[in-house]
């Protein structure tokens, strides 16, 4: 049995639509994974943005104690002042 050329495009015709079809779900897969690695990156920025405010949050109080240390420090300064220049030492 051979094929006749009627065969050969009924072959070609069958090839081009699977191709096709093959082509359409390659395209909608892309768009899935597309969306789904969009969604990864919102979600880890997010994450990441919520780390970095929770940091800042925690420097800003140890600044404030640092701060409230420091400025203990100018007042025993001043008094340290005042005793030594009562026992003439300066």
């Amino acid at each position: 049995m051979t094929l006749e050329s009627e065969d050969f495009v009924q072959i070609e015709k069958m090839f081009e639509r699977f191709g096709s079809n093959t082509q359409k779900q390659i395209r909608s897969s892309e768009k899935s994974v597309k969306k789904d690695l969009r969604q990864d990156v919102k979600e880890s920025e997010q994450r990441v943005i919520t780390r970095i405010s929770r940091e800042i949050s925690y420097l800003a109080e140890i600044n404030r104690a640092v701060i409230e240390k420091v400025s203990i420090i100018d007042d025993y300064e001043s008094r340290v002042r005042r005793l030594e220049i009562k026992a003439g030492i300066r």
